[in-house]
């Protein structure tokens, strides 16, 4: 039943192996800026049914020949309704940046009645005096009121089961003469994925951006393990493109905040619609890592993310991006030259030397300075730093390292950020040798917690990336000299 042509019928929505929920969300499309609903007519609606008939379950016995266009006719508005419902709950629970995709709390509760209304098939016992016993799906009227409501079926155990998390909004940027591009449904073979979509896993980052409303698509994320620099245990999460990755990253989050900060969380997911797999992980003593923090420091940080890095080329492969939020970003320039294969660092946020931290401790630093060690709240939450944290970050020879960082980079920051001033970009900058690039995220706050900003992030990241980390000219072998 996959791709476009089932029993010599068309439908304009290619099948891409998806559940059926989202198979139905992809029924709209966006190409060079103008929308496609497989389903705006009787006919489109019956043939993408019979497309779909052979996947809603062998116990339903619903075949293809039962859904003509008089069958489907009263229920295709039924159809496109509970389309919307999902796409509007799929929506929300993708945290969807865009506009469009937000609702009011009571749309959202009117879109989970909708859709339970539409769920009403039950099951049946169904035992043959010839077999054994099996079970059957019924409901009320014809075999497309059924179809519609094995959906909604499957719809429900979706958005309640462990598959919601693995779903996402599509909203890579696409070549606008590009048609399809391969990727993987869960564990299955290759499928061919949706024209609204664009290629994000093949063709690279191409001319201009153009999206697809809603289109949902499935994505991997699996929980790892590795050893730290002071021998714990330290918890990560790492983010996979459906194809095979084009290449692999490692983000490192801001000071004390953790892996699954939002917007660590939501860059290292939205680079997976470009091809670029990211692991996050929460430095040692913080999240679901082992280890006491007070016994960290900057140092202790880029000791863990080059064992990041060990750990990636052991067990995947090697990571050519570095990519670092506010302290994180100071650390993945610190941590560049003990990274062989980096070609390309990002940082966000990121003050110009770490110890512009130290203004975070205020009045603390004195007792820590006096007494050794002091109980500091940060964001709400107690720390104990020792005296070597504050060693630590004063003897880094960061301009020297910025200076000769034998790497492309690209730097992120907002204007108004209110925390790390945007001057600290500007020294970045002026430091780096060529390539560098800067991007002011205009309107930002500085931990990125509007979902537009960080979606803005990733996208911009991975256009500049892909010169970068698929380049098969070595970065020392061009011509960029200041």
């Amino acid at each position: 039943m996959e791709g476009m042509m089932t029993e010599g019928v068309r439908t304009s929505a290619p099948l891409l192996g998806e559940p059926l929920p989202v198979e139905l969300m992809n029924t709209v499309t966006a190409d060079r800026g103008h929308t496609h609903d497989a389903l705006d007519s009787e006919v489109g609606a019956a043939a993408w049914l019979r497309a779909v008939a052979g996947r809603l379950g062998a116990e339903t016995a619903i075949e293809a020949d039962q859904l003509d266009e008089d069958v489907v006719r009263p229920v295709a508005g039924t159809l496109r309704a509970l389309r919307d419902t999902l796409r509007q709950l799929a929506a929300e629970m993708t945290e969807d940046p865009r506009p469009t995709a937000t609702a009011p709390e009571l749309a959202r509760l009117e879109a989970i009645t909708t859709l339970n209304a539409f769920a009403h098939a039950w099951p049946e016992l169904v035992w043959p005096a010839d077999g054994p016993p099996s079970r059957a799906y019924r409901g009320p009227g014809t075999a497309a009121d059924l179809a519609v409501q094995l959906i909604a079926h499957q719809a429900v155990e979706l958005f309640a089961g462990p598959d919601r998390e693995r779903l996402r909004p599509c909203l890579a940027p696409t070549a606008c003469s590009s048609s399809s591009s391969t990727m993987h449904a869960g564990n299955g073979a290759p499928r061919r994925a949706a024209t609204a979509c664009g290629s994000p896993a093949t063709t690279g980052v191409t001319t201009q951006v153009h999206r697809a409303e809603g289109w949902m698509r499935t994505m991997r994320s699996e929980k790892v393990e590795f050893s730290g620099s002071q021998g714990a245990v330290l918890a990560a999460r790492l983010e996979l493109p459906e194809d095979e990755p084009r290449a692999y990253a490692l983000f490192a989050h801001c000071f004390t905040c953790g892996k699954d900060q939002v917007a660590a969380t939501r860059i290292s997911r939205a680079l997976t619609e470009f091809g670029i797999a990211v692991m996050r992980f929460d430095f040692t003593g913080l999240g679901g890592s082992g280890g006491d923090f007070g016994n960290t420091h900057f140092s202790s940080n880029v000791d863990d993310l080059v064992f990041a890095d060990e750990y990636l080329r052991a067990h995947f492969e090697a990571p050519t991006l570095l990519i670092g939020h506010s302290l994180g970003g100071a650390a993945v320039l610190a941590a560049r030259h003990r990274i062989p294969r980096i070609r390309a660092v990002a940082t966000i946020a990121a003050p110009f030397s770490p110890d512009h931290v130290l203004h975070l401790l205020g009045s603390d630093r004195a007792e820590i300075e006096r007494q050794g060690q002091a109980e500091v709240t940060l964001a709400g939450r107690m720390f104990r730093i020792q005296r070597q944290f504050l060693d630590d970050v004063g003897a880094q020879p960061q301009a020297e390292r910025i200076a000769h960082l034998d790497a492309a980079l690209l730097v992120f920051h907002s204007p108004s950020d209110e925390l790390v001033g945007v001057d600290n970009a500007r020294r970045i900058f002026d430091t780096a040798r060529h390539p560098k690039s800067f991007v002011a995220l205009d309107g930002a706050n500085h931990l990125l917690t509007n979902p537009a900003d960080t979606q803005y992030v990733a996208t911009v990241l991975a256009a500049w990336a892909g010169r970068y980390v698929l380049s098969p000219t070595p970065l020392g072998e061009r011509a960029y000299r200041d």
